[in-house]
């Protein structure tokens, strides 16, 4: 057994010192690609720092460019009111045009024709016939003499001619907007030194390093470091938009084949520009390969002093306490409970020696304590044992039948004592409870358990016949209560119920909600033409409306003849509201209208909303039947909504 036991060990550690040696190859190569993939970020975020700072500048030239040509085209509105001939304005168009420093001056009317110019070829433009001049469309329409458009890198209508286009409203009465362009290049003088291109020029980098900067829209190449390759091809990619895939899929790193070599690679996307690095992966490699040689030799020397130092204890702590184990086990098997377990040495198999002792005694009371459980038991009851200090479950064979358990949900919790307690413990806290009773898997169980030491058992009572017939009384007074408030006629709640659920409702959000009440107009003709049974149709019609109208869990009801109600118990927006109800006085019209049409039947509304000055039914319904009155004085089919500074509380 010795030198069976030596034999295993030395191939254990062996296979030990593979398994280590290949998880610090994993675990190193990992730290490396990861402290690549660091470098990278941080030689990334330097340039993403630096373009939004580039960026910020840019934007501040043009906010710059921005105010003074405003300021000019402010001048020249100034200048024009102040002399209103229009010949003196049109000569003096071209004089302003090179005193104010521009490309031209147009004068638009408010249709949008140009007018006036300081280029005769644009006279006669109409700029709301031409997509490049939409950004001006609504500066022409506007009332607002502080409106204003600037427009960067716009289009000219005739010459495509890229420039920058300022508009601003016209004080005078004849015209509409003045507008000013002017040369792009002034702009590009002041903003090209903050380029991409240029950022990356000014990076200086080594062979194995590179940043890189992307277009989105082109997949060109907007700049890329010194001392590097000016292109980028990855393996396997043919298309641009391929390239532009496989580029924003590296924001969280990776490893890819790039101009030939492997490289560590991570991209971000700013703007509509994908910055990204690349590092050669062979300085990992190496850096990987100096590493993992130190940790195997200092590995294989400490694996071969433990394995000297194991096969030493081995003999002195395992070998003779496991034969004293072994022989106390067979005695015990053989029904002999009256040995111990026991060790020369403090080491683990003392701890197992006091498992063994908790074994046994567990099996010599086990037998008393299953029979306290099964004399109370008859077919609808299981029981059940959990020992453990032996790791063992003990079940009757009804007790998967009786949880209503699948063989797979019952295998998975009836492997280990602490799987089914803890299944137990998870449907007391977690289950819906009625008088101590849980559904579970369709099925309705009580559980009684004991909890001693390390023993957990008790046993389940199937009360699933029980809780059916309860459950079928239950449901039959909840049909008497629900019938006890529905109206007969047209099925929506009676004056009973509407009372009681609006004052749930109140009680429930007391803040929030609106009340409708409903009349029908000349109901009484119908009646007197056509006769009750046909009044008796358009009351149920009418109901069918406002079913459908409003939401499931809204209550609406008839409270008596052709009066009917309707409580929305939610915040609504007043226009909303208004909506709504102009809708469905429509669908009332279109459903009834042969009674509009020989009856002048009409439908009037009155609404108020819940506020804290009104929030019992009985002022609601005050309230809403005085906007009601108020509709119906207004000539009817109509509605009313009762505002809060007409309502006055006693």
């Amino acid at each position: 057994m010795e030198k069976l036991l030596l034999r295993k060990i030395g191939l254990i550690f062996i296979g030990l010192l593979v398994i280590i040696f290949a998880g610090f190859s994993v675990i190193i190569f990992s730290i490396e690609s990861k402290n690549a993939i660091n470098s990278i970020e941080q030689m990334i975020k330097q340039v993403g720092d630096s373009y939004n700072k580039n960026k910020k500048m840019t934007e501040n030239t043009k906010e710059l460019l921005k105010e003074d040509y405003l300021n000019r085209a402010y001048a020249i509105e100034f200048i024009l009111e102040d002399n209103p001939k229009e010949n003196y304005r049109n000569r003096a168009l071209k004089t302003i045009k090179k005193q104010m420093e521009v490309d031209f001056i147009n004068v638009i009317d408010f249709k949008g024709n140009v007018v006036l110019s300081s280029d005769n070829s644009n006279i006669g433009l109409n700029l709301k016939e031409h997509k490049e001049s939409k950004m001006f469309w609504e500066l022409i329409d506007s009332d607002n003499i502080k409106d204003y458009v600037v427009q960067f890198n716009g289009k000219g209508i005739a010459t495509k001619q890229s420039r920058i286009y300022v508009g601003v409203k016209s004080e005078s009465k004849k015209y509409s907007v003045i507008q000013i362009g002017v040369n792009n290049e002034l702009l590009d003088s002041l903003t090209d030194k903050n380029t991409i291109k240029n950022l990356f020029n000014t990076i200086p980098t080594v062979s194995e390093r590179a940043l890189f900067a992307v277009n989105e829209e082109s997949g060109g190449i907007e700049g890329i470091t010194k001392n590097n390759a000016s292109s980028l091809h990855i393996d396997n990619i043919t298309s641009k938009e391929e390239f532009l895939k496989a580029l924003k899929s590296y924001k969280n790193g990776d490893l890819v084949t790039i101009n030939g070599t492997k490289k560590f690679i991570k991209t971000v996307e700013v703007d509509n520009i994908i910055i990204g690095g690349y590092l050669e992966a062979r300085s990992v490699y190496k850096q990987t390969l100096f590493e993992l040689i130190f940790i195997f030799f200092g590995i294989a020397i400490i694996l071969f002093g433990v394995l000297a130092i194991v096969r030493y204890s081995l003999r002195k702590y395992v070998l003779r306490d496991l034969e004293f184990i072994e022989s106390n086990v067979k005695e015990l098997m053989n029904g002999n409970y009256n040995i111990t377990f026991g060790t020369n040495y403090n080491t683990e198999f003392r701890a197992i020696s006091r498992v063994l002792n908790d074994w046994k005694n567990s099996y010599r009371y086990k037998t008393e304590r299953m029979t306290r459980i099964i004399a109370s038991i008859d077919s609808h009851v299981a029981v059940f044992e959990c020992l453990y200090s032996i790791n063992q479950t003990f079940f009757s064979d009804n007790m998967q039948s009786i949880l209503g358990l699948g063989a797979e949900e019952w295998t998975k919790i009836s492997q280990t004592p602490y799987s089914f307690e803890n299944y137990i413990n998870t449907c007391l806290d977690t289950l819906k409870k009625d008088d101590g009773v849980l559904a579970i898997n369709q099925r309705f169980v009580s559980v009684v358990s004991f909890h001693e030491k390390e023993e957990f058992y008790g046993m389940v009572i199937d009360r699933t016949e029980e809780m059916k017939e309860k459950n079928k009384f239950k449901q039959e007074l909840y049909d008497i209560q629900v019938e006890s408030e529905t109206d007969g006629l047209t099925r929506v709640m009676n004056r009973t119920g509407v009372e009681k659920n609006i004052s749930n409702a109140l009680r429930r959000e007391p803040k929030k909600g609106v009340m409708l009440i409903f009349d029908l107009d000349n109901f009484k003709a119908v009646n007197d033409n056509r006769g009750h049974c046909e009044g008796d149709e358009v009351l149920k019609k009418f109901a069918f409306c406002l079913r459908q109208a409003f939401r499931t869990n809204d209550i609406v009801g008839r409270i008596g003849g052709d009066e009917f109600v309707v409580f929305l118990n939610e915040t609504i927006e007043k226009q909303c509201l208004i909506k709504k109800m102009e809708s469905l006085l429509e669908e009332i019209h279109n459903e009834l209208e042969e009674y509009y049409k020989l009856y002048s039947l009409s439908t009037s509304i009155g609404i108020v909303f819940v506020e804290e000055r009104i929030y019992s039914y009985k002022q609601l319904y005050q309230e809403a039947d005085v906007a009601l009155y108020h509709a119906k004085a207004l000539g009817k089919d109509q509605f009313y909504i009762r505002e809060y500074n007409e309502i006055e509380i006693e």
